[in-house]
């Protein structure tokens, strides 16, 4: 829900909330590391902007350096400009790593709108989490009118930094990361426990998803992608922020005994996370809102969405063959970069690799998702070829061409439809408001404090 903001968590719509409001990232770990900068030369020469600021800081010098040999600038204004440049350098340093999430401090545990803890102990976390998602379920749950509760458990879990509680290291044979996984799972079995002490675990309708695939940029701490890393005949291709099936393939867990009975079965459609909204919404019987699809386009009115409700795939009422999803659009930003039709998948643009081998982008935190246009896109029969090695060349499959020449024609509608807003994850970071522990009030004097690192509890 991001940290930048004077009134979060409770203004998104949530009665109580405990948690962590922002990504766990590597400099949230306890020896407060930077995510992928080791110093100040790595950050200002690698990361965009600052290398931006940097390469030409430094192309302003050597013209000035010129200036002085040939006579037309004094020593003295040369080392007058060289202190101002460094000056600059070091507030395009500063400010990421004092007022984003670059910094130990911006790393944070809420309890409603306050700041309880800055900068957050990980190792227990998820042991402190599983304790307050038990005893929300405790409190509702004993409550007379018997009225329906929603429960969000956002972990912290599995992402970078990774973190499990002393007697959970190493007992994993995948290391580090099967630790967090192990953890995670041990949390989950606690909260269905308390489902089942209360006489709830039939009659409560139980989602677990991921939000994306591996982030390979912090190697073994990021995950792999089903198979084993190197295995490139097998494992998917990309990761984390990349429309390739290994930053979309996540896993979905449903459970509703009442509703779907006891025993387990395996469905192949592909569904979306947008679809647990509307599915949320039928369940409680009320109105879900038009899909799509369902409305003129260019552009769409309010009161649309994307997702589906998921109930006629979950009860068994789809008729066999057909998909529940038409489409599901892929999107970088505003563009819709990929597209999901029955068995197939067309690449309209894809990620330029900087290591064609890892699949990732060393100087960067993730890789940009739309880099290289491709027309014609990039096919795939992700059944088939889930892994996307094998694209379907274009006039070889005449099935293949049909549905590329509907996908080319819903994601221009798609597009069409979509109005932009200023992303809010990419906001100007205010010094205002930054969390501070200590300093709840905005003003000079939280202000003062952020900039003379005085925040903390």
């Amino acid at each position: 829900m991001g940290s930048n903001c004077s009134h979060c968590p409770l203004a998104h719509g949530f009665d109580s909330y405990w948690g962590m409001p922002v990504t766990n990232v590597q400099a949230c770990a306890q020896k407060g590391e930077w995510m992928t900068q080791s110093s100040m030369l790595h950050f200002i020469t690698d990361q965009w902007p600052a290398s931006l600021v940097f390469r030409a800081a430094l192309a302003l010098l050597a013209i000035s350096a010129s200036l002085v040999l040939s006579g037309k600038l004094s020593s003295r204004a040369f080392f007058a400009q060289c202190a101002l440049t460094f000056a600059l350098l070091y507030t395009v340093y500063w400010v990421p790593s004092t007022i984003m999430l670059l910094n130990h401090k911006a790393c944070v545990l809420y309890e409603g709108n306050a700041v309880i803890e800055q900068p957050v102990q990980l190792k227990y976390l998820t042991h402190r989490e599983t304790h307050h998602a038990v005893r929300f379920i405790d409190e509702h749950a004993r409550r007379a009118d018997e009225r329906p509760f929603f429960l969000y458990m956002a972990y912290t879990k599995v992402h970078t930094a990774l973190f499990v509680a002393d007697e959970r290291e190493g007992l994993s044979a995948h290391g580090p990361y099967g630790d967090n996984v192990e953890e995670m799972d041990w949390s989950v079995g606690e909260i269905l426990a308390a489902l089942e002490r209360h006489g709830l675990g039939d009659n409560t309708w139980v989602y677990m998803s991921s939000d994306n695939g591996p982030w390979r940029e912090s190697r073994d701490e990021g995950g792999a992608c089903g198979f084993a890393p190197g295995d490139s005949e097998h494992e998917m291709a990309g990761s984390k922020a990349q429309t390739w099936e290994c930053g979309l393939r996540v896993p979905g867990i449903i459970r509703w005994r009442a509703r779907y009975g006891r025993t387990g079965r395996v469905e192949h459609a592909a569904t979306s996370n947008l679809d647990i909204f509307p599915t949320i919404a039928a369940i409680a019987g009320l109105p879900v809102p038009p899909h799509v699809s369902e409305r003129a386009y260019a552009p769409a009115p309010a009161g649309i969405v994307d997702g589906r409700d998921l109930s006629p795939l979950l009860e068994a009422r789809l008729p066999a063959g057909e998909p529940l999803h038409d489409f599901i659009f892929h999107y970088c930003d505003l563009t819709v970069s990929a597209v999901r039709h029955g068995r197939y998948k067309a690449h309209f643009a894809t990620t330029k690799w900087e290591d064609e081998r890892a699949h990732t982008c060393p100087s960067a935190l993730v890789c940009k998702c739309a880099a290289v246009a491709h027309d014609p896109p990039l096919v795939f029969d992700i059944v088939a070829d889930p892994a996307e090695r094998r694209p379907i060349a274009p006039g070889s499959d005449a099935e293949a061409d049909a549905a590329v020449a509907r996908m080319r024609e819903a994601r221009a509608r798609q597009e069409a439809s979509v109005i932009g807003v200023p992303s809010q994850t990419e906001r100007r970071p205010e010094v205002g408001n930054f969390p501070c522990c200590g300093f709840p009030h905005p003003g000079w004097r939280r202000i003062l404090a952020v900039l003379l690192d005085r925040c903390g509890c």
